[in-house]
């Protein structure tokens, strides 16, 4: 009997997916499609998960596999796993990651208004 999840890769033709590999968990799946992304050196199209008990399938663009410095802390962290923060007008500003979105929600920011007032409360 196979794993539970699937890991596949985007082939030459529109729609096609080849596998690459099984894993006990989506977790691990995903970890093994950004491992093998590697930030463009590795495959740079996207790749799909599929769970082998129900055939739901996950999309996992390659953009969204890219790392990235976080801006605050300096961490490389995985596109996928950063959090988009909205200043006080809701405008979105900038990608962080989630140790320092918890920080960053907390404080004033650069206009002088906490993050996390709803715009729409006045």
């Amino acid at each position: 009997m196979g794993k539970a999840f699937i890991l596949q890769s985007e082939g030459r033709l529109y729609g096609e997916f080849i596998d690459r590999s099984e894993h006990d968990t989506y977790e691990k799946a995903e970890e093994a499609a950004i491992a093998l992304f590697d930030n463009g050196n590795g495959d740079p199209g996207d790749f799909r998960i599929v769970e082998t008990a129900t055939g739901h399938k996950w999309r996992l663009p390659g953009y969204r596999l890219v790392t990235e410095k976080c801006p605050v802390c300096g961490k490389d962290v995985c596109r996928q796993y950063m959090i988009r923060t909205y200043d006080c007008h809701g405008i979105p500003f900038r990608l962080v990651c989630d140790r320092c979105y918890d920080k960053i929600m907390s404080t004033k920011g650069y206009d002088g208004e906490r993050y996390d007032l709803d715009p729409y409360d006045y």
